[in-house]
């Protein structure tokens, strides 16, 4: 069908299967911050906001890619370093032609290759950050920066890379920031949703460059962050993607923010931010009124930043996180990454509950993924060759998860007739699930090897006989059962 830039005509378009059935993305965040290469562990970002709030995480930001924002916070670790490292007249652009050089190592099929081996369906790619920096040779190149972009086609050639292993791609695009056009520092959340830019200007360079990516290299997904300036063409975006891509997918960071400024100001007890606000919203003109239009209820998919859910939604979500407290590459985490199991038990926790996960991954300024990283990747991939079919193209069961009288803890998937129990944890002879229904009877088979597995069940529980110890941690455990039990 043909998609109009208007919102019935986009809100017809459905999510499609594929991405659906991915369950598993790999978002890799790469450019000049990867020079520096520093952030304080202050620790995950959702942990960190909800225990010490905005004002602490944006003065001890654990994003090694916020680095150009942190390093401007007075008494903020990361300007302490950069001023011990790089003295006080530093310039964060002096880190961009350096990047640009060393960039011209890193080798897309290299990446393309791991995220192969690790079991990814789809690749999303920063294409611009918070700092402006362009990662492909845009036709609209940065008013204020001459030569802030590569040159050499990255993006391009990632996604032939990926192609010829089946694999999509989708491209993030910092719409919401962009300090290059507004280079004041965030402190606090009003002050991130006010350092949007809400100028014409702006505006036609944000929608300019997503025309260009929708056009040069039809991706997949459409990745935005921290919202959309209010005055950009949302709706003509949109629609053109869906029309070149119509098994693209967008995700549910595209808000125009003019209403939440408004509540904020009308929260804040500041004059002088209220004051501010009320420029804003005093600059945007009245056309964008019909652009709004309840369009920040609209996507394909919703998001959870370091964040999962608690039970199975009715939409369709993605779990973003990086492996460690960072997303960009942050040369602290090196050595102290997140364990490879407890991403991987993330990953089967994710899709229990009809979500993706969407795992970060932060490359040296040379495109080299730290070992730490690739590791992780590895094994999640390793672990997927054997037992994937638990884990792609499935549904969500209604019990999503359990204990069992052990200690394990049991994921569950769902595919046609056969429900699939994913095991984490030290095992024996017996596992006890509690909590299935009783009133149903069961056939339950190993997964590898299909060897069928005996069992009691009283009023409230299933005692499974495993005899040997499955060789796998965690292993996985194929059920059948009747229609009405499924």
């Amino acid at each position: 069908m043909l998609y109009t830039a208007s919102w019935p005509s986009i809100r017809n378009h459905d999510t499609p299967e594929w991405f659906s059935g991915a369950k598993f993305g790999i978002i890799a965040h790469w450019g000049p911050s990867a020079i520096p290469a520093w952030a304080p562990m202050s620790g995950e970002m959702n942990r960190v906001v909800s225990e010490r709030g905005w004002k602490y995480w944006f003065k001890n930001n654990a994003y090694a890619e916020w680095y150009l924002n942190s390093m401007k916070i007075k008494g903020s670790p990361t300007r302490e370093h950069h001023i011990s490292t790089y003295g006080k007249n530093g310039d964060y652009e002096s880190f961009v032609e350096e990047f640009k050089e060393l960039s011209l190592r890193c080798s897309s099929d290299s990446w393309s290759e791991l995220f192969s081996e690790a079991g990814a369906k789809y690749v999303v790619l920063t294409a611009k950050h918070h700092d402006g920096f362009l990662l492909w040779p845009s036709k609209t190149p940065n008013p204020f920066k001459k030569g802030y972009q590569l040159e050499r086609d990255f993006l391009g050639e990632l996604k032939r890379s990926l192609e010829k292993r089946s694999i999509r791609m989708g491209i993030y695009y910092s719409g919401g920031l962009d300090w290059t056009f507004a280079n004041r520092p965030i402190k606090s959340f009003a002050e991130l949703l006010m350092a949007i830019p809400q100028t014409s200007q702006y505006s036609s360079y944000a929608d300019s460059h997503w025309q260009e990516l929708i056009e040069v290299y039809r991706p997949s997904i459409l990745w935005n962050d921290i919202g959309y300036p209010v005055l950009g063409d949302l709706r003509g975006v949109l629609s053109k993607f869906y029309n070149v891509c119509p098994e693209g997918v967008v995700n549910d960071r595209f808000s125009q923010h003019d209403a939440r400024l408004l509540e904020v100001s009308k929260l804040s007890k500041n004059p002088v931010t209220r004051s501010i606000i009320s420029v804003i919203l005093s600059n945007v003109s009245k056309r964008s009124e019909a652009n709004l239009q309840d369009n920040t209820l609209y996507y394909d998919f919703r998001t959870q930043e370091y964040e999962t859910l608690s039970e199975v939604p009715s939409y369709k979500w993605e779990c973003v996180r990086g492996m460690g407290n960072s997303f960009g590459y942050n040369s602290l985490e090196d050595t102290r990454q997140t364990d490879p199991q407890g991403l991987l038990e993330l990953l089967v926790d994710v899709v229990s509950k009809n979500g993706n996960l969407l795992l970060g991954v932060g490359a040296r300024a040379d495109g080299s993924i730290p070992e730490s990283q690739e590791e992780s990747l590895r094994t999640i991939g390793k672990w997927l060759k054997v037992f994937g079919d638990a884990i792609f193209n499935t549904e969500p069961w209604k019990i999503n998860s359990l204990e069992t009288t052990e200690g394990n803890r049991v994921y569950f998937t769902r595919k046609q007739e056969i429900l699939f129990a994913v095991v984490f944890g030290p095992v024996g002879s017996t596992l006890t699930l509690k909590g299935l229904p009783t009133d149903c009877e069961f056939e339950f088979s190993l997964f590898q090897g299909g060897t069928k597995l005996g069992y009691t069940k009283s009023k409230e529980d299933f005692v499974i006989e495993l005899g040997r110890r499955p060789q796998s941690e965690p292993f996985v455990i194929r059920m059948r059962g009747s229609k009405s039990c499924l």
